[in-house]
């Protein structure tokens, strides 16, 4: 099975003999006299044998497609409930549920989709919402690792250093300093 310009393609070959048999009945078709007694049914026959046997060969990949676009459903059920909830405290069992799926389902998404955990996505989630905050508002910090979710103001600190080199403070200071810089 194969993709060119949005258009799916079987591509069949002599050499597997599944295949082989099924391009034998592809010919025979071609063969079939139009003017013998029964012809329409032998030939729609002939052709529902041939889409049968072309869906049998497509479906492992029709299978695997479904199964991945369901994977994708179930992660953006859980990115939808991680951005609309980021400020409260979200447990992996509560996105697995979200997603109607088991909390190490939930774990095997995230690290093939994501190549990280659930909580990993979390915290750069609210990393990212806790940096925009401090470029866009003059809260407190402490008040900022609240409303993101990040919990205590050293707790914060801890994960921003970690994360971006350096304190919130420092961070939005610098911001603050390029913003005026640029203004210039």
């Amino acid at each position: 099975l194969t993709a060119a310009a949005g258009i799916e393609m079987i591509v069949l070959s002599p050499d597997d003999a599944v295949q082989a048999e099924l391009l034998k009945k592809i010919r025979a078709v071609f063969d079939l006299d139009e003017d013998s007694w029964g012809y329409e049914f032998t030939l729609r026959q002939q052709l529902t044998e041939i889409w049968l046997a072309l869906f049998e060969l497509a479906r492992p990949e029709m299978e695997q497609r479904f199964i991945a676009r369901d994977s994708d459903e179930k992660m953006k059920a859980m990115m939808r409930y991680i951005h609309a909830h980021f400020p409260d405290s979200i447990s992996v069992d509560q996105l697995a549920k979200e997603a109607h799926i088991s909390k190490r389902v939930c774990y095997r998404l995230f690290q093939e989709n994501l190549h990280m955990s659930p909580v990993e996505y979390m915290t750069g989630y609210r990393l990212r919402k806790a940096c925009q905050r401090l470029t866009e508002t003059d809260e407190q910090i402490t008040q900022i690792a609240y409303n993101c979710g990040l919990g205590s103001s050293s707790y914060f600190g801890k994960l921003f250093r970690e994360q971006f080199g350096c304190t919130p403070a420092a961070y939005r200071k610098e911001w603050h300093n390029r913003n005026i810089i640029k203004q210039k």
